[in-house]
Formats: structure tokens, sequence, C-alpha cells
């Protein structure tokens, strides 16, 4: 008699394995959306005389992690559509990205961009702008989100 738990137990198990896919796509596309660093900066015109505050979203400081997430969405469509050892390299080359967007998103974290950077990061009106005297750059933890999303 076959054993039919076998196939139902693998289609489970792939159904999972695509679902923390896409949560770890949207982990890696959510961290970049958030604020990651921020300073003050000294501005004249544009509106605004003085010190005022600016700050770097995961976007500008990493853009990989948009890549990456838009990879491990089409891992999932590839996924469906190939098996046996291409299926396995396909779960290498993810892996392989997913340890990247690790990588990525902790040296975000553990090595913000300078003050003086800062502003040419950020563009637009604060490309000019000089940093405050005494501005430090504030983290957040948003980068852990991309952490997660790459483990995941």
């Amino acid at each position: 008699m076959p054993d039919t738990a076998a196939p139902a137990r693998r289609g489970r198990l792939f159904l999972l394995t695509a679902a923390l896919l896409l949560l770890g796509a949207l982990g890696l596309w959510g961290t970049t959306r958030l604020d990651w660093a921020s300073t003050r900066v000294e501005v004249a015109g544009h509106g605004a005389t003085g010190a005022v505050p600016i700050a770097a979203s995961g976007a500008q400081l990493a853009p990989a992690l948009i890549g990456l997430a838009a990879l491990a969405v089409a891992a999932v469509a590839a996924a469906i559509a190939v098996s046996g050892v291409v299926r396995r390299v396909l779960g290498v080359i993810v892996a392989l990205a997913g340890a990247y967007g690790v990588y990525t998103a902790l040296a975000g974290w553990l090595r913000p961009p300078a003050a003086t950077e800062l502003p040419s990061l950020v563009g637009s009106a604060a490309a000019g702008a000089t940093t405050a005297p005494g501005a430090t750059v504030a983290t957040t933890a948003a980068p852990l989100l991309g952490v997660l999303g790459g483990l995941l």
C-alpha cells in the first residue's frame, strides 16, 4: 500500500517554506522604508534656518535589501516551477542572499554613517547643508527587521 502521508507532508513543508520566504521578503522591504539614522544639519534657505533634523532610510543606506526582497519573492515563483536538483540550487542561492541581507542590515546598524556623511546620503535640499556643531548620529533598531527578514 503506498504511503500517501509523505506527499502531503512535502506539500505542507513547501507551503511553510514559501510563507517564510514571503515574510522574509516583507521584512527586507519593510526595513528599507523605515528611518535608520538621523542627525541635525545647519541650513539657510529652503524655508528653514538653523539646525534642522534629517533622517536616512534603509533604502538610502542599504539599497541592496530592496533587490534581495524581490529575489525572495521571485524564488517562491521559481520554486513552484522547478524541482529536484534545480530547486536545491535555488535554495542555496536564496540562503546566500539571506546571509548577505543579514550582513548588510547588521553593518548598517553597527556602523552608521558619520554625521558629516548623512546629508549627502539623504540628498535633496540637505545635500548642501553642513552638519550642525556637535551633531551626532542617532540610530534606530529598524535594521533588525532586515536581519529578521534575511534569516527568514
